[in-house]
Order: structure tokens, then C-alpha cells, then sequence
């Protein structure tokens, strides 16, 4: 099965006046935000039918960089 991934990272340093992405300003609990990340694709893992290849990944809807590398 291919399928596309997206992965809503919900932080920014402000919220731009164009943006209509969900996200937030104060300081991210970075660890939570992403140990919930991983309890939900290990959900859509035991779902989805294998062999499952991602043919896209996009990081958006906020600053993805902003998450500290590692």
C-alpha cells in the first residue's frame, strides 16, 4: 500500500496573520508533543496492511524546525 505522511508540527516563534494552520506560540512541551507523535503511528501500524510505503513526507502547519534535531 503507498500512501503520503504528514506530520502537523503545531509550534512557531509567532503566528503569522496569513496562517490558517492550527499552532502555538508559548514554548512547546516538545517531548510530550512527540512521544504522542509515536503512540499514534504505532496505532496506524497495527491498522494498516503491510507492506505500507510512504511515497511523500511533508513536516508543516507550523515551524518544524523549531524541534530540536535527534
Amino acid at each position: 500500500m503507498k500512501l503520503a505522511l504528514y506530520l502537523h508540527v503545531p509550534f512557531c516563534r509567532r503566528k503569522c496573520l496569513y496562517c490558517d494552520f492550527y499552532s502555538v506560540t508559548h514554548p512547546p512541551n516538545e517531548e510530550e508533543y512527540l512521544q504522542a507523535v509515536l503512540t499514534e503511528a504505532r496505532l496506524w501500524r497495527e491498522r494498516l496492511p503491510s507492506p505500507v510505503v510512504f511515497t511523500t513526507f511533508y513536516a508543516g502547519g507550523g515551524t518544524p524546525s523549531l524541534l530540536s534535531p535527534g
